[in-house]
């Protein structure tokens, strides 16, 4: 039935995320951020490959932020660590992943 269908759906639904890439990085913050379903699954290691490609800035050089819109105009968060997983983190839809370098 629908009803089947829906939970099937929501239950993959929840299983990724929305995410925007955007670069601070010198010389590739010019690239249009990026939005994109990422799995929940997926670590910050596998995010800073993803950024590695997507930015073509070494993945040993970048610190990724979490920054979410909030009316209390709280700064972005470090995202530390490599195995931790978006979903362990507590990342939510539509937030933006920013990559800055060390």
């Amino acid at each position: 039935g629908v009803e089947g269908k829906c939970e099937s759906e929501c239950a993959l639904i929840e299983k990724f995320v929305n995410l925007t890439f955007r670069s601070f990085d010198p010389r590739s913050c010019t690239i249009q951020p990026k939005t994109k379903r990422i799995p929940l699954e997926t670590t910050i290691d596998d995010l800073k490959m993803l950024c590695q490609i997507w930015f073509n800035v070494d993945k040993t050089r970048q610190q990724l932020f979490y920054s979410v819109e909030m009316e209390d105009f709280s700064p972005p968060l470090p995202l530390q660590g490599g195995d931790e997983t978006l979903k362990e983190l507590g990342i939510i839809m539509d937030a933006e992943i920013q990559v800055h370098t060390g």
